[in-house]
């Protein structure tokens, strides 16, 4: 596991995008620096050929997911504070979405404290973002490979 630091946003603009259109409210992202991303990015690139969207927020981590809070008196209570969290480099995907698994008992207390369940149903992860649309159909293959519990190393990777 690898240690970073992140800033924590609550009901945050998107980065990219038209922000009156892509604004959701009751989320918590912990936003991670810009250029982690890219080098995630590059290296499923390098890897497998995927091109990745950005995500709206770019690198982040969904805390809240647009879930109402039982208590939101404490919603904001930690507003662009940085927050320390362990994320596992083993790059994950569902073939739509890829991302890094992430592991913070303070993002969970977080929600506890709000009232919500500790932990949500897609557990805590770092975006990376979605394959360009003529890269899903390669994405989908990285999918059914790690499903089927084969490992995708630069050696078994022949497209």
């Amino acid at each position: 596991m690898i240690q970073i630091d992140a800033i924590l946003k609550y009901d945050p603009l998107p980065l990219t995008g038209d922000p009156d259109k892509m604004f959701k409210p009751w989320w918590l992202v912990a936003f991670i620096d810009g250029e982690m991303l890219d080098y995630y990015s590059w290296v499923l690139g390098r890897e497998t050929g995927i091109t990745l969207m950005k995500p709206a927020w770019g690198g982040h981590i969904s805390i809240i997911r647009g879930e109402v809070p039982a208590n939101p008196d404490a919603w904001k209570r930690y507003d662009n504070e940085p927050i320390s969290l362990s994320y596992v480099p083993d790059i994950r995907t569902n073939g739509k979405h890829w991302w890094l698994p992430v592991i913070c008992d303070r993002m969970n207390d977080i929600r506890e404290e709000l009232g919500l369940v500790r932990k949500h149903d897609v557990g805590l992860h770092f975006t990376l973002g979605q394959p360009v649309p003529k890269c899903m159909a390669v994405s989908t293959y990285f999918h059914q490979v790690y499903t089927a519990g084969h490992s995708v190393t630069p050696a078994s990777i022949s497209l």
